[in-house]
């Protein structure tokens, strides 16, 4: 009886040390992928502002145009 007790007990701690220590990996995982993500996102609103300055330099060189075609 005491025997199986004790494997009993050594399968609770071994458990208890495994879900002790997965959580690490879990977050190291997470931590990653959430990485990749802000990479891909950053990459898009990158090119995104780069547009959207391309457009504000465009506009003001035609706003240029019609003043000093007005002047």
């Amino acid at each position: 009886m005491s025997r199986r007790r004790d494997y009993k007990f050594i399968f609770y701690k071994n458990c208890f040390y495994f879900f002790q220590i997965t959580p690490q990996i879990i977050y190291i995982y997470i931590y990653y992928y959430i990485l990749l993500y802000y990479k891909k996102m950053a990459r898009s609103s990158a090119v995104g502002t780069q547009k959207t300055v391309m457009q504000i330099a465009e506009q003001f060189q035609q706003e240029e145009k019609q003043k000093a075609n007005g002047i």
